[in-house]
């Protein structure tokens, strides 16, 4: 039997070169990381700068003789201060080719989308506004968009979070995206919940449930997100929306994830 090890090497999230300026102690908090190749990485998060304002960061990673080299960027965003981005989630379909997603408080709907493409061996970012058009319900003024996470398969990508609606309540949110002729086009949809058991409660803080954390798409056509909702019981319980894409539109179903047999 051939046993292997794996080998771990610890290193700093550099910040050098950052636009605006790290400050002294940055603060930084990576929270994802995407591999579109065996030697190219990138991860995503945020840190503090010069002015005491917090950032979205990228950091690129490339593996060159027996070594990880990783630059540090800036997330551009929509709005006319970069204060107020965290980047959540990020989903490596290639080399050079990634998606990122997050929350950006200076925006109209508070959310981020980021598609970086790769060329000559330089990163560009082109930010989105995360889109709240015709969800049902219908999204407040100020939706408040968080993103979480967000998986790609070929040239689709679905990323998931949390808007609030016109009545104040927050709804799971999932945002579906295609890429045809070099440009990224954005659909959201309010996750459903209606068939869950227990009922889902209504719910007005942003810290309490829903949300889907998690996203994950095996193919162009198939996906699914997990996270967590409120019941009418004041309890926490999993959530599990499962999509299929079929004759052009996608079809989400909720589920509650079974909690029955656990010990503890």
């Amino acid at each position: 039997i051939r046993r292997c090890s794996w080998k771990w090497r610890p290193k700093d999230a550099p910040t050098s070169g950052l636009n605006p300026a790290p400050s002294s102690r940055p603060n930084v908090d990576t929270v994802a990381v995407s591999c579109g190749s065996a030697t190219m990485c990138v991860a995503t998060g945020q840190y503090e700068d010069s002015t005491l304002g917090f950032d979205g960061l990228v950091e690129i990673g490339t593996f060159q003789h027996g070594a990880w080299r990783w630059v540090p960027s800036s997330a551009p965003t929509t709005s006319m201060s970069a204060d107020g981005v965290f980047l959540y989630g990020v989903s490596c379909e290639s080399a050079t080719s990634c998606v990122a997603v997050g929350s950006d408080y200076g925006s109209p709907s508070g959310g981020v989308i980021l598609s970086g493409t790769e060329s000559g061996g330089a990163w560009s970012w082109v930010p989105t506004d995360a889109p709240t058009g015709g969800l049902t319900p219908p999204a407040s003024s100020s939706p408040g968009v968080t993103l979480q996470s967000v998986s790609c398969a070929a040239a689709t990508c679905v990323a998931g979070g949390t808007y609030t609606d016109a009545a104040g309540h927050i709804d799971p949110l999932i945002e579906t995206g295609t890429l045809s002729g070099g440009a990224w086009s954005w659909v959201p949809t309010a996750a459903p919940t209606s068939r869950l058991n227990p009922p889902a409660a209504a719910t007005s803080e942003d810290y309490l449930p829903p949300d889907l954390y998690g996203v994950s798409c095996k193919t162009a056509t198939s996906c699914v997100a997990v996270g967590s909702y409120f019941d009418r019981s004041n309890h926490v319980d999993g959530l599990i929306e499962t999509g299929k894409l079929s004759g052009g539109s996608w079809k989400w179903v909720a589920s509650t994830a079974p909690s029955a047999g656990l010990d503890p």
